[in-house]
């Protein structure tokens, strides 16, 4: 979501858009794919000296209930950000490299619907993480034997 729509949409909603959210949107858009609350903080301590590790998780945790990011826990508990897009979609993660795949909505969209209707249960998450080893790990484990 670009910045100038983002404020279009919060200001729609009756909220500001602050110049707070405005550097936290600009560290998500500049990000490569995910980042944690303490990336996003590094990137806007700079432009804004002012603003507090605390700023930065308040206003991620506002973003996420207006809808402008997503979120996803990976390893160790480790919570990541990254702004909503258009098309759905979750994340395969080395645990070996750390590497990331994006994953389409429509390859798990099967499971959610399965779900439902076996278990009466509407899955309201929308990004998983599946964690596991990239092809290129997995080639080097078996090198490795």
């Amino acid at each position: 979501m670009k910045d100038d729509s983002t404020a279009t949409l919060l200001r729609d909603r009756g909220f500001r858009f602050t110049p707070q959210r405005h550097f936290i949107l600009e560290a998500l858009q500049n990000a490569d794919g995910h980042s944690t609350p303490e990336q996003i903080f590094d990137h806007v301590r700079f432009k804004a000296p002012g603003m507090s590790l605390a700023t930065v998780y308040r206003n991620l945790d506002f973003m996420l209930k207006q809808g402008v990011v997503t979120t996803a826990t990976v390893q160790n508990n480790q919570v990541i950000y990254e702004l909503k897009s258009p098309e759905q979609h979750h994340h395969l993660i080395c645990q070996d490299c750390n590497g990331s795949i994006e994953l389409p909505h429509e390859l798990v969209d099967p499971l959610f619907a399965r779900i439902q209707s076996e278990h009466g249960f509407k899955v309201c998450t929308d990004h998983l993480v599946f964690f596991g080893l990239c092809a290129e790990c997995q080639q080097a484990k078996t090198v490795a034997l």
